[in-house]
């Protein structure tokens, strides 16, 4: 699965690039964004909001979720990964300490998964600043 990882890292960078041009408008408070699936490439795909994007490659010892998004949109997210694989999610990496990568970790995370950041990220997390708490 390590070689599975790098090329869904890879990938997700892509897919992170290519959603900045296109970045819109956050909803309003309150309001879970629509979410949109698409095919990136073989066994990836990215999932679009207009609050962000995530990336997600699914293999066969599961289902690997780059950036879990907001605490509301994480049971649209769980719908969409079982849409893609029956097999369970198994590791999210999370590329920033920002609530619109990591809100979606707590409901996320209740089955064993695998939480991976940067360590800068894990740091921010633990003392996290007034006004910015995930």
């Amino acid at each position: 699965m390590a070689k599975s990882v790098c090329a869904a890292i890879a990938s997700a960078a892509l897919v992170f690039a290519a959603g900045l041009a296109v970045h819109a408008q956050a909803p309003r408070a309150g309001a879970a964004a629509p979410l949109t699936m698409l095919p990136v490439q073989g066994n990836v795909s990215v999932l679009m909001s207009s609050s962000g994007n995530a990336a997600v490659q699914t293999g066969k010892d599961g289902v690997l979720l780059i950036d879990s998004m907001s605490d509301e949109l994480a049971p649209t997210i769980s719908a969409q990964l079982r849409m893609l694989s029956p097999l369970p999610l198994r590791y999210i990496i999370n590329t920033s300490a920002d609530p619109d990568h990591t809100g979606g970790n707590a409901a996320l995370t209740v089955r064993g998964v695998t939480v991976i950041a940067h360590e800068n990220v894990v740091n921010r997390m633990a003392r996290p600043t007034p006004g910015r708490q995930p």
